[in-house]
């Protein structure tokens, strides 16, 4: 199942199988106050677009290039179980106020429209294509030496 499929990701790169985990961690640590700090403190411009690249913009595109590919090769592995997330539960969806019962769901529970849906109409294939492009360029060197986002 879904579970399965990220712990075994972590296990073999523990950056890239536990990133909700590790986001969730980050925005209830000092790392927002650290960046709030900063980016108050800037007295240029250019000061103020260095701290957003070095507080989330660099560490955004290190992550993407470690791992989004692994990530959403695994969730292109297991999609076809979604219904077993958690993220998808009726009780989630109705304290959310979404309508779980829609009639474009056309009679079918909610998590089986859903993750049907999830695993069936999106083009699954298509997206693993361009990301893997957007990355091969983004994450590649420049001429000099640097990560081309950098």
């Amino acid at each position: 199942g879904i579970n399965a499929e990220y712990g075994g990701l972590y296990e073999e790169k523990p950056q890239c199988g536990a990133f909700l985990c590790d986001l969730i961690e980050t925005l209830e640590g000092d790392a927002p106050l650290e960046f709030f700090e900063a980016f108050l403190g800037a007295t240029t411009d250019d000061d103020a677009f260095q701290v957003i690249e070095d507080h989330i913009f660099t560490p955004l595109m290190e992550w993407n290039c470690d791992c989004t590919l692994d990530v959403l090769d695994t969730f292109m592995g297991c999609k076809s179980n979604m219904g077993e997330a958690k993220i998808l539960s009726v009780n989630m969806a109705g304290l959310a106020g979404i309508d779980t019962n829609a009639p474009y769901q056309k009679g079918k529970g909610f998590n089986a429209f859903w993750s049907e849906f999830i695993d069936t109409t999106i083009p699954w294939s298509s997206i693993r294509t361009v990301v893997d492009r957007f990355t091969a360029n983004v994450c590649s060197n420049d001429n000099r030496g640097d990560k081309c986002y950098s």
